[in-house]
């Protein structure tokens, strides 16, 4: 889970220094992949009654957000990127909150 989790900040850096549109959206889809693995863990950890749902609840809610934000940045890529950059800037927050999130509740 650590991985999945910090590697969405990774993708998201990569996607941001990308050359082209289609890096960008190749890379934001990577992203999005590592959220919903990042998803899937969690899960199992609860569903596995390793840790409580109330410990990750808040894990759990902040990954549900960061995958809505991809999903619409995924969508939204072929509009002008006028248009994109308030979700990029929207992101770039939500990614540093997130990657806080996770290694703050190691």
């Amino acid at each position: 889970m650590l991985r999945s989790g910090t590697s969405v900040g990774a993708n998201y850096r990569e996607a941001y220094r990308g050359r082209s549109k289609a890096e960008f959206i190749s890379k934001c889809g990577d992203s999005l992949r590592e959220l919903e693995e990042t998803a899937y863990w969690l899960e199992l950890l609860v569903d596995g009654k390793i840790v409580p749902a109330e410990r990750v609840s808040a894990l759990r809610q902040e990954c549900d957000e960061l995958i809505a934000i991809f999903v619409t940045i995924l969508k939204r890529s072929k509009e002008p990127v006028e248009t994109s950059y308030s979700y990029f800037l929207l992101l770039t927050f939500l990614l540093w909150r997130f990657t806080n999130c996770v290694t703050s509740s190691r």
